[in-house]
């Protein structure tokens, strides 16, 4: 097995001069790359607090809740994390643009400058809170 270093995966998560290796595309490595260094900086959602038997005693959502759980039944049982969850992705292509999307139309309301500055606002609005993940 080998170490990937987390500057080795940024690296390759930039990497552009090379199209394709051994069978794989250049976008397929750089997404890999990018996936594995967004699960490095995951963070647990939550903790379980594992018996001497190896079964599960409990699960709680902080570390602190588990050691305090613990140290309160038998201070020789174990806590693992659990479920990590990935950092989430833009959910709006950087590609699509809103004259795109406008010029698809074949309306009698894609010719209203009116309607297409109102709709130019929506756009807008909507793609910021998704590309801000829904946090105002």
């Amino acid at each position: 097995m080998t170490t990937i270093t987390k500057e080795r995966l940024q690296w390759l998560a930039n990497i552009s001069g090379r199209d394709d290796i051994d069978d794989i595309d250049g976008g397929e490595i750089r997404e890999l790359a990018r996936s594995v260094l967004a699960s490095l900086d995951a963070e647990p959602a939550g903790y379980h607090v594992i018996k001497e038997c190896g079964k599960v005693g409990c699960s709680v959502a902080t570390l602190e809740e588990a050691e305090k759980t613990r140290d309160f039944w038998n201070k020789r049982w174990t806590i693992r994390p659990y479920f990590y969850s990935a950092a989430s992705a833009p959910v709006v292509p950087d590609y699509a643009s809103f004259e795109e999307f406008w010029s698809s139309f074949e309306h009698p309301f894609a010719e209203d400058d009116e309607l297409k500055s109102f709709a130019v606002e929506i756009w807008n609005a909507c793609r910021a809170t998704m590309l801000n993940g829904g946090k105002s």
